[in-house]
């Protein structure tokens, strides 16, 4: 099992399957989701307000751990279920070591790296991104939602100009989060899992060189309103002259 908690919005994710096999989510209960898999198994629960229910400080010493003494570090270890083997296993540190540590028969080594690599004991490895490739050549291209998983085979209908793209990439990104195009735009399913949207990157790539073009970020309140933050990148003949 693995656990990661968000600071800034309150969330707690807790993973007890591959994170590889995730297919879709679905909120079985008010800012309760759950991740399932291909086949309807259930890989993760993320509890949207973690303070309605757990008291975040606890979530935070967890999921944060700090490692001041050897009393800590026993008390981590022993929340976890882990035995002085199987932790010195984790973080490639010999069993005999973690027992003078917690028994304060030697001194911690490298604290900072301890807890760095205690917390990432327990994050799991959860890739929400956004990518669009397209082919400068023929317009074609595929959008690919890290949220969902889906990827959409698309006639962008997309060239370069100048280096720029000539249509806005983010316009694809807003479909999928909430389509309120006119008939006449791309049409894009909305994404199953758009209500999981809070911030991730992006990236719009041109398969016929593989230059990025542009990349960036998505936001999304609580309110549910989306911003997309664009960085164009500088064609590469453009960054050969100016490092020249």
């Amino acid at each position: 099992m693995k656990i990661s908690y968000d600071d800034k919005t309150g969330g707690l994710l807790i993973s007890f399957g591959d994170p590889g096999r995730y297919k879709s989510s679905q909120e079985v209960a008010p800012g309760v989701v759950v991740d399932f898999d291909g086949a309807g198994k259930a890989l993760a629960v993320e509890l949207e307000d973690v303070a309605a229910v757990i008291d975040p400080t606890e979530v935070r010493g967890l999921v944060h751990p700090r490692i001041k003494t050897g009393i800590d570090l026993r008390r981590f270890r022993e929340r976890l279920g882990l035995t002085q083997d199987q932790l010195g296993d984790l973080i490639d540190v010999p069993r005999n070591t973690i027992a003078r540590w917690e028994r304060e028969e030697m001194p911690i080594a490298r604290m900072r790296q301890l807890e760095l690599a205690l917390s990432a004991i327990l994050r799991p490895s959860v890739e929400r991104r956004f990518e669009i490739v397209f082919s400068d050549e023929e317009g074609e291209g595929d959008f690919e939602c890290g949220f969902c998983g889906e990827r959409y085979d698309i006639d962008l209908g997309m060239e370069l100009r100048d280096g720029v793209p000539s249509q806005q990439p983010g316009a694809l990104i807003r479909q999928h989060y909430k389509p309120d195009l006119d008939e006449n735009e791309i049409k894009i399913q909305q994404c199953s899992n758009w209500h999981r949207w809070k911030s991730a990157p992006w990236e719009l790539r041109n398969s016929d060189d593989g230059n990025v073009i542009a990349r960036g970020t998505v936001h999304v309140s609580k309110r549910g309103t989306i911003e997309i933050e664009t960085i164009f990148q500088a064609p590469k003949r453009d960054r050969k002259r100016r490092s020249s």
